[in-house]
C-alpha cells in the first residue's frame, strides 16, 4: 500500500464535528429505532443537518453550517473563517452494505471555497448503522454512468488515489482528472482484448473495463446471444 500524507491533519475541530454527529444519530436511532429506515435522500440530509447544528453548539462552527443538496456537491457545507471551507456529503442505502455510488470525477458542482469534505454514510438494512470517514478515503474506484464517478466503499483499504499513486487534491484540481485513472487502467488492470468504456447510454453505474465479445467464455456468449434475441429477460 502506497502511503500518501495526511490532508486532514490540522483539521481536528472538523472531525470532532464529524465524530460527534455520528454519535448523535446513534444515539436518536437507539431511542427511536423506526425512524431512520423511513429517511430517504434529502430527508436524512435534514436529519445530519440537525444533528451538525446539535454538534455545532460552542464550535467554531455554530452559526455557519448550511444545507445546499440539490445538484450541488457536497451536500452540506461550512465556512468558518479562522478554520476554512468544509462540508459534508450525505449517502444512505437500502442494502446491507457499505458500498455506494458516489459524485462525478469531474466535481464541476462542487462549491467554491469547500477544501474538506468528510462523508456521513447511513446504511438503512437491519441492523441500521452510520459511519463517516474523510470522503476521499471511501472512494475505492471509478465506474461511469454518463461520465465517470467515484464508487464508496467505507471499508475500502484502498483508495483509487493510493492505486494510481496521486492524492485527491492534486487529481480534484486537474484539468481532465479522468486522465490519470485511465492512464493507470490501461497499464495495470487491462487485459487482452479488453479497452475502457466511457459512456453507458441507459445510465447505470458498470465497470470502466469492456471486453471484445470473442474474449469472454464461449458459455457467456451463448447467454448473450440468447438475450439478446428476447427468449429470456
Amino acid at each position: 500500500m502506497i502511503l500518501l500524507n495526511d490532508p486532514w491533519r490540522s483539521h481536528s475541530e472538523f472531525k470532532r464535528l464529524n465524530d460527534c454527529i455520528l454519535q448523535i444519530l446513534k444515539d436518536n436511532h437507539t431511542h427511536r429505532p423506526d425512524y431512520y429506515p423511513t429517511r430517504k435522500g434529502v430527508q436524512f440530509e435534514e436529519d445530519v443537518l440537525e444533528a451538525a447544528n446539535q454538534a455545532a453548539k460552542k464550535t467554531s462552527f455554530e452559526g455557519k453550517i448550511r444545507q445546499v443538496s440539490g445538484q450541488k456537491f457536497p451536500d452540506i457545507v461550512a465556512k468558518v473563517e479562522q478554520l476554512g471551507g468544509y462540508g459534508i456529503e450525505v449517502k444512505t442505502t437500502e442494502k446491507n452494505q457499505w458500498t455506494t455510488t458516489g459524485s462525478s470525477i469531474f466535481e464541476g458542482t462542487r462549491v467554491d471555497g469547500i477544501d474538506r469534505i468528510s462523508l456521513m454514510f447511513a446504511k438503512l438494512a437491519d441492523p441500521v448503522e452510520f459511519r463517516w470517514r474523510p470522503y476521499e478515503d471511501c472512494l475505492c474506484n471509478v465506474a461511469v454512468t454518463h461520465s465517470p464517478r467515484y464508487l464508496i466503499d467505507m471499508e475500502v483499504k484502498q483508495t483509487i488515489f493510493q492505486q494510481i499513486s496521486l492524492p485527491y487534491d492534486d487529481l480534484r484540481k486537474l484539468k481532465n482528472p479522468f486522465k490519470p485513472i485511465k492512464a493507470y487502467f490501461r497499464k495495470q488492470v487491462l487485459e487482452p482484448g479488453q479497452d475502457l468504456w466511457w459512456v453507458d447510454p441507459n445510465g447505470e453505474s458498470s465497470s470502466l473495463v469492456i471486453r471484445h465479445f470473442l474474449g469472454i467464455p464461449r458459455a457467456q456468449q451463448d447467454v448473450m446471444i440468447t438475450q439478446k434475441h428476447g427468449f429470456f429477460p
